[in-house]
């Protein structure tokens, strides 16, 4: 028997839910917006777009201009002309979803800082740095005052800054926001967590570019010894060290303390697949 295919099985949904609630029920809306993400993801932009504007349309008449569903669902419309390159209507949707948020939850809350980000990161692509850079100031302000200073959506924040002023050629201070961001996962986590080695390896990628090869690989061994301790020689992390510390020998010209690590990582991955289950 021939199965079928998701988009006839969306379809479905959706009259079903019209026929048993109505037209103008809230989850009629929630089908609208399953059914356009198949659409979007086969690239039938415009049959998208209809789906999310009526989806839209429905919300804010059944939920009010001010309910979060809306601001749910202009994200959504957000995504698909941000990825269409039409940057002015994403931005006009992301300003209106950051006024509703700011009016419902307060100029405070946790998800203001939110959107502000995903503001920060269109005006990023846009390579309107210094709108990106203000966003993310204020964004990591809210987090700062609302979460404490060692909270993940801080470490998070943090990054974001960091990749602006690395795309600038701001080293300075990208170096002193990574050093920031791993001394809160230390305090937060223990020095010994394996997300310490991974900022370590972050960091890692600015001294490379840099050509402060000394410090990357010293930071390199770090990283490499503390995921041995905690995950075990045989574990993926363990090889993607290796293979980043013989990728910083070989781009030096030390091939031959390159090549034995190397040759770990390749003993490592062949025994994860050996020793994987198999079905």
């Amino acid at each position: 028997m021939t199965k079928p295919n998701r988009g006839v099985l969306f379809l479905q949904a959706l009259g079903q839910r019209k026929r048993l609630l109505g037209e103008k029920h809230p989850s009629v809306a929630t089908s609208l917006e399953e059914l356009a993400e198949l659409y979007y993801y086969q690239r039938r932009h415009d049959q998208a777009e209809e789906l999310l504007l009526e989806a839209l349309g429905q919300r804010k008449r059944l939920l009010g201009e001010k309910h979060p569903s809306v601001a749910t669902s202009l994200n959504e419309l957000v995504e698909l002309y941000y990825c269409q390159g039409r940057y002015d209507q994403a931005e006009e949707l992301l300003l209106e979803a950051l006024g509703q948020k700011k009016r419902l939850l307060g100029e405070k809350h946790p998800s203001v800082a939110t959107s502000l980000n995903k503001l920060a990161e269109l005006y990023y692509y846009q390579r309107r740095y210094d709108q990106a850079e203000e966003l993310l100031l204020e964004a990591l302000g809210h987090r700062k005052r609302l979460l404490g200073e060692k909270h993940p959506f801080v470490a998070t924040s943090l990054k974001e800054l960091v990749e602006l002023y690395y795309c600038q050629g701001r080293y300075d201070q990208a170096e002193e926001l990574l050093l920031e961001a791993l001394g809160q996962k230390k305090q937060l986590l223990a020095e010994k967590h394996p997300s310490v080695a991974t900022s370590l390896e972050e960091l890692v990628g600015l001294y490379y570019y840099q050509r402060r090869y000394d410090q990357a690989e010293e930071l390199l061994l770090e990283a490499l010894g503390e995921r041995k301790q905690l995950l075990g020689e045989k574990h993926p992390s363990v090889a993607t060290s290796l293979n980043s510390l013989a990728s910083l020998y070989d781009s030096q010209g030390r091939h031959d303390q390159a090549e034995p690590l190397y040759v770990q990582a390749l003993g490592v991955f062949q025994y994860l697949l050996e020793t994987y289950p198999k079905s």
